[in-house]
C-alpha cells in the first residue's frame, strides 16, 4: 500500500538528499537516516548517517506503531542534528521509507487430513511463506476432535491455511476439517467483530471447494486456491505461499495498531520484512554468484533465509531463541548437546539453571567472555542446529533424487545427501552452499570476530568450502528497501557498512575416519611456512590466513567427485575441519 510522500527521482528521493527508513519489528523498531553524499564530480550516492531503536508500541498501553516510530525519529533527529519531524502534522518532514513484521510476524493455523502427508505439505507451505505455525491440526493426531476444538478456540491466527486429498480422491477427510474449523470459530489476534475476520486460504482437493466455501465464508475470508499437492507424486507450493504473501501485505499487516495511518506516510509500498530481506540475499547472490544463507537468530524466534541457484526460501523457527526461548533450545537439544560445546568440568546444573533463569529474566546480558555466555553461545550453536534442519526440511528435503544411480557410479555423493526442492526442478548438496551470514543479537554482540565464527560454524556445521561472515548492524531489511529503487548503492552499504567477513571453514566430506590421513594444509603466510597434516575428527585453526594449498586424503572430496584439491589466498582466519558431517 502506497502512502502520499514523495517517490523516487533519479539519486534522491523525489529531489530531497535525505531518506528515512525503518523497519518495525514485532519487539523493536529500527530507524536509519541515509543522506546523499557529493562526489567531486557531483554524482552523488546514499550513506548511512544514523541509526536507532526504540521498542515497538503495538502492544497494550500503547497499541500504536507510530508512538515507537515517531519515538525513534525524534532520537534519531538528536542523534544527527537533522530536522526529520514536522511537529505540525505529526510525520516525518522528509521521504519515509518502511518495514514491517508488527505484531509477531504471520502466525498461521495450519490444517491437513495426516500428519506426514498434506499436514506436512501445508506445513512446508506456510513455512515457506513466512510463516509461523502456530499449530497444526490433522485429522490422525491422537486428541478427540472436542480437544481440537477447544484448543483452536484459544488460538487467534494471523490467518488459516487448509490443505487435504489429492485431485479426484475422497472429500470426507476435507469436510471433516472444515466442520472442525468452523465450531471452533477462532478469532483475529486484533479485534473480534465481525468486520475482522480471519483470512483463510483453501489449497486441497478442488471437489470440496465448494463445500468448504459454504461452510467456513460466515466465518472466515474464505480464499481459493490451487491444489498443493494434485497428487502424489506432485507438489504446487507456488499458488499457495504467493495468496499467503499478498493476504499478509493487504490484510495482515493493516490490523497492527495504527498501521493503516502509518501507511499514508510512506514514499512507496510497505513490504514486510522478510520480503525486503529477500531483496537483498537476491542483490548478493547476482553481484557474487554465490549460493547465500542468511539467519537472523532472536530472543524468540530464528529466522533462515536461502537462495540456492535463484531460488528464495524462508522459515522461521518459533520457540527458538537465545532469551524468551532459550529454555525451549535446551528441551529439544537436550542438556548433553548443549554440555558438547563447553568446557570440560562445566557442571550441568549450573548450565541448566542459567538457561532457565535466562528464560525468567530474557533482558539480561552476561559480560563478555563470562561462563554465562559461553552458555547462551553454546544453546545458539544448536538452535542454529535446530533452525537449519527445519530449513532443510520444510524447503527442500522433499524428494532423494537418483540414488540407485549415484551407488552405481560410486562416486562421492553417498557422502551427502542430495536434495531437490518444492519449487522446481532444483537440486543441491549441502557443500554447495557458498557462504552464510549470521546476524542478531548473539551473533552482532560477539566478544569478537573468532567467537562468531565458532558459533556459526558450528551451528550450520557447513561442508566444503564455505565464507563465514556477520551481518553487524542488522540492515538488511533498510537496505533491501533502498535496493527498490538504488539496488547498487544498496548492496554497496550493505557490503561495505553492515557485512563483516569473519573467515572460511573447509571441511571436506567422504569417509574421514580416526587416525586416517584427512588432509595436508602447507600454509605460507607473513608468519612464515608451514605444514598441517589432519586425520578424521581432527580440526586446525589458521589464525592469518595466507596461501593455503590442500591435498585431501583418498577417501575424501569437497563436495564434488573430483575436487581433491585446493588453493585459497585470504588474509581471515581458516578453520580446517575433518570431523565429518554425520556419515
Amino acid at each position: 500500500m502506497t502512502g502520499g510522500g514523495a517517490s523516487s527521482d533519479g539519486k534522491e528521493m523525489g529531489g530531497a538528499s535525505r531518506l528515512l527508513i525503518s523497519d518495525v519489528g514485532s519487539t523493536t523498531t529500527k530507524a536509519l537516516l541515509l543522506v546523499v553524499e557529493r562526489n567531486s564530480d557531483g554524482s552523488g550516492q546514499w550513506r548511512m548517517s544514523g541509526e536507532v531503536e526504540v521498542p515497538t508500541t503495538v502492544e497494550s498501553p500503547s497499541e500504536d506503531v507510530r508512538i515507537g516510530l515517531l519515538d525513534a525519529v525524534r532520537m534519531l533527529s538528536k542523534e544527527t542534528g537533522e530536522d526529520l519531524l514536522d511537529e505540525k502534522t505529526g510525520r516525518p518532514s522528509v521521504p519515509f521509507m518502511t518495514t514491517s513484521s508488527a505484531g509477531g510476524g504471520l502466525q498461521i493455523l495450519v490444517f491437513g487430513l495426516t500428519s506426514v502427508d498434506t499436514g506436512r505439505v501445508a506445513r512446508m507451505t506456510a513455512h515457506g511463506a513466512g510463516g509461523v505455525i502456530l499449530r497444526t491440526v490433522t485429522l490422525d493426531s491422537d486428541s478427540q476432535a472436542a480437544d481440537k476444538m477447544r484448543a483452536i478456540r484459544t488460538l487467534r491466527p494471523d490467518m488459516i491455511l487448509m490443505a487435504g486429498g489429492v485431485e479426484g480422491g475422497a472429500v470426507a477427510g476435507v469436510v471433516r476439517l472444515a466442520e472442525i474449523l468452523s465450531l471452533a470459530d477462532p478469532e483475529p489476534k486484533y479485534g473480534s467483530e465481525d468486520s475482522l475476520r480471519v483470512p483463510l486460504v483453501y489449497c486441497g482437493n478442488s471437489e470440496a471447494a465448494s463445500f468448504v466455501s459454504r461452510v467456513l465464508e460466515k466465518h472466515f475470508e474464505v480464499h481459493l486456491v490451487e491444489n498443493v499437492r494434485p497428487d502424489t507424486t506432485t507438489l504446487n507450493l507456488g499458488p499457495a505461499k504467493m495468496k499467503i504473501r499478498e493476504l499478509f501485505m493487504e490484510n495482515v499487516m493493516e490490523r497492527a495498531p495504527g498501521y493503516s495511518e502509518l501507511v499514508r506516510w510512506v514514499s512507496s509500498d510497505v513490504l514486510p520484512t522478510p520480503a525486503a530481506v529477500e531483496k537483498i540475499l537476491e542483490l548478493i547472490v547476482a553481484g557474487r554468484g554465490e549460493n547465500v544463507l542468511l539467519m537472523d537468530m532472536g530472543g524468540a524466534t530464528t529466522d533462515i533465509f536461502s537462495n540456492l541457484s535463484g531460488e528464495y526460501s524462508r522459515t522461521v523457527s518459533a520457540n527458538t531463541g537465545t532469551s524468551y526461548s532459550i529454555s525451549n533450545i535446551l528441551a529439544e537439544a537436550g542438556t548433553d548437546a548443549i554440555m558438547a560445546h563447553l568446557p570440560r568440568g562445566t557442571d550441568p546444573a549450573q548450565v541448566v539453571d542459567y538457561i532457565l533463569n535466562k528464560a525468567l529474566c530474557p533482558t539480561h546480558k552476561p559480560r563478555p567472555g563470562s561462563p554465562e555466555r559461553m552458555v547462551e553461545l553454546a544453546a545458539a550453536i544448536e538452535g542454529a542446529r535446530i533452525a537449519w534442519k527445519q530449513h532443510v526440511s520444510m524447503s527442500f528435503d522433499i524428494v532423494k533424487l537418483g540414488c540407485l544411480d549415484r551407488i552405481r557410479r560410486r562416486d562421492f555423493d553417498r557422502f551427502e545427501a542430495t536434495f531437490s526442492s518444492s519449487g522446481g526442478p532444483l537440486r543441491f548438496k549441502l557443500s554447495d552452499l557458498d557462504h552464510i551470514i549470521g546476524a542478531g543479537g548473539i551473533v552482532r554482540y560477539s566478544s569478537s570476530p573468532s567467537e562468531a565464527l565458532w558459533m556459526l560454524a558450528e551451528g550450520f556445521l557447513p561442508r566444503g568450502v564455505t565464507k563465514i561472515s556477520m551481518d553487524s548492524r542488522f540492515k538488511s531489511p533498510h537496505l533491501g528497501m533502498l535496493s527498490q529503487t538504488h539496488p547498487e548503492d544498496a548492496l554497496k552499504l550493505f557490503e561495505e557498512e553492515c557485512m563483516q567477513e569473519l573467515g572460511y571453514v573447509i571441511a571436506p566430506v567422504g569417509d574421514l575416519r580416526e587416525g586416517r590421513l584427512a588432509l595436508t594444509a602447507r600454509v605460507s603466510g607473513p608468519n612464515g611456512s608451514r605444514e598441517i597434516r589432519l586425520n578424521g575428527g581432527e580440526t586446525a585453526w589458521i589464525e592469518d590466513g595466507g596461501s593455503v594449498e590442500i591435498e585431501l586424503g583418498r577417501r575424501s572430496c569437497f563436495g564434488g567427485e573430483d575436487q581433491r584439491t585446493l588453493s585459497l589466498t585470504t588474509d581471515l582466519p581458516v578453520l580446517l575441519d575433518c570431523r565429518g558431517r554425520d556419515e
